[in-house]
């Protein structure tokens, strides 16, 4: 593992990747689908400008179908005008991608499935900062002594 954290680059987890995504396209989505039910404007906001600070984004294969699944589920009738949209966010992120066999073989997959195995895996190999809401994930990044920020904590610590 590399020890020096690469604070400048961040993997954002596939809620907090949609969120930040549907306030780009339009953020009623935030308040309108089910999908953000924990969330409302002030998260969209907070996020955007949490953001401000990495200039580099990593994605994975994973992350990228997942988001493209949960849009396709009804985020919006209106899926085509919001892909031609957030293309060009996406494209700006550098993708990494994994091996296959060292994925379904790692401790990682059979405990949370290969999108977060594969967070697991690049965060262990190239030490960035995760960005998630999602509390297993986040206690297994934490248990590795893995850089990693759970969104909910930072929700709360506006809140006070």
């Amino acid at each position: 593992m590399n020890n020096i954290v690469q604070l400048n680059t961040v993997i954002i987890d596939t809620n907090i990747l949609l969120l930040y995504l549907a306030g780009i396209f339009d953020i009623s989505l935030i308040k309108n689908s089910k999908l953000f039910y924990k969330y409302d404007f002030k998260d969209y906001f907070l996020l955007f400008n949490y953001l401000k600070k990495y200039t580099k984004f990593l994605i994975t294969p994973h992350i990228l179908t997942e988001t493209s699944n949960l849009i396709s589920k009804g985020i919006t009738k209106r899926n085509s005008e919001f892909y031609k949209l957030v293309i060009d966010k996406l494209l700006g992120f550098q993708e990494e991608n994994l091996n296959k066999d060292n994925l379904l073989r790692s401790e990682s997959f059979i405990k949370f499935g290969v999108t977060d195995a594969g967070i697991i895996q690049i965060a262990h190999r190239k030490n960035v900062m995760i960005l998630t809401d999602d509390f297993p994930l986040y206690k297994e990044l934490i248990d590795k002594k893995l850089p990693v920020e759970n969104f909910n904590h930072i929700r709360q610590s506006h809140l006070s």
